[in-house]
């Protein structure tokens, strides 16, 4: 006979549907992280875009007399 281990035993037992479950919840985190991580490169780029583009438009501004 298997004695049973008490770390397994009591209210979150191992079961199909809390593995599921946590499963479902790691899932989830890591499509908001890279949700994140690609609006963030996008903010980033569009940023820099209009930096750019202000930089210019100055440039264009000081040339002319």
């Amino acid at each position: 006979m298997v004695a049973a281990v008490p770390a397994l035993t009591g209210p979150l037992e191992p079961t199909l549907s809390l593995t599921f479950t946590l499963a479902l919840v790691v899932l989830l985190a890591l499509a908001i992280l890279v949700a994140l991580l690609f609006d963030i490169r996008n903010n980033t780029r569009r940023t820099a875009e209009a930096v750019e583009r202000l930089a210019d438009q100055r440039e264009t501004d000081e040339s002319d007399p």
